[in-house]
């Protein structure tokens, strides 16, 4: 018996089906591992706001009855050790440089209270990127990030907020941003301890400010930052401590 060949119109069915199936499972997969990505940024945004929370515990400066996470020294020793030397791994990925960090590893950036809208250092040749940063990734690179607190809280473009202490007594809004694999995952600190902050991949939703925060020489509530609110990060920001960064990886 003489055996049927396939058609060229049959073979372009089959590979015309196959295309499709093949984009099916393409797109699935994207988003099977953005899923993956999402998950792992707010696990660890979670796990900060734990580990903080648990820091402010114990007191501000001693003092039991001021339990506020939002003191700039306590995301300090979530870097370090409490001698200043001896790194601590409670931030993932905190100990490879910027140079260094590929699209799956965690950049945590906290929103700095910079209210003077200085400008990064200007761009590389070519770089289009003219808008200032006030996002600040929180590393513990020799060389890349300094985690003196003179250079470190503060308020130029570079520090963190020097938050709450027994000294302020007003409370400004802390907002983090942790970011993988291209999914933007942010936290909004509690006033207490003993209450959980906001995650969310919303922006708006996590860091909104409170309407009981005072803002430096103010007398009536406010939205809870010292200077703008924040935006969504991009990948251009700064080391803690240290200068402007273009992440090529975001």
């Amino acid at each position: 018996m003489k055996r049927k060949a396939f058609t060229l119109i049959e073979l372009i069915i089959v590979i015309v089906v196959l295309g499709i199936l093949a984009t099916i499972a393409i797109v699935g997969y994207r988003a099977v591992i953005e899923r993956s990505n999402q998950a792992s940024a707010e696990n660890a945004a979670k796990s900060f706001d734990r580990q903080i929370r648990a820091q402010a515990a114990f007191g501000i400066d001693g003092n039991p009855n001021q339990t506020n996470p939002r003191q700039g020294q306590l995301v300090l020793d979530m870097l370090k050790g409490l001698n200043g030397t001896d790194l601590i791994k409670d931030l993932p990925d905190a100990g490879v440089a910027s140079e260094s960090l590929t699209s799956n590893s965690l950049r945590v950036l906290v929103w700095s209270n910079d209210s003077n809208g200085l400008m990064p250092p200007a761009p590389p040749s070519g770089s289009e990127y003219t808008e200032p940063t006030k996002w600040v990734r929180l590393c513990n690179v020799p060389a890349f990030c300094y985690l003196d607190p003179t250079m470190s809280l503060g308020t130029n473009a570079y520090s963190i907020p020097v938050g709450v202490t027994s000294t302020i007594t007003w409370s400004e809004q802390f907002c983090f941003a942790f970011r993988k694999g291209g999914q933007t995952v942010y936290l909004g600190l509690s006033e207490n301890a003993n209450v959980p902050g906001v995650v969310s991949a919303s922006l708006t939703t996590a860091c909104t400010g409170s309407a009981t925060d005072l803002n430096i020489g103010e007398t009536t509530p406010s939205t809870g930052w010292t200077g703008a609110e924040p935006t969504a990060p991009t990948n251009v920001y700064y080391n803690i401590g240290y200068g402007y960064n273009t992440d090529s990886t975001w």
